[in-house]
């Protein structure tokens, strides 16, 4: 795999994952 595949492969998961806990963080106190 090309580095730079793979480096936009890795930031597009860690966005993912920072979208993710952004949005269990706002909908956790709502929820709960």
């Amino acid at each position: 795999m090309p580095s730079g595949v793979a480096g936009r492969f890795g930031a597009v998961v860690s966005a993912a994952a920072a979208g993710a806990e952004s949005v269990s963080g706002v909908l956790m106190p709502v929820l709960h």
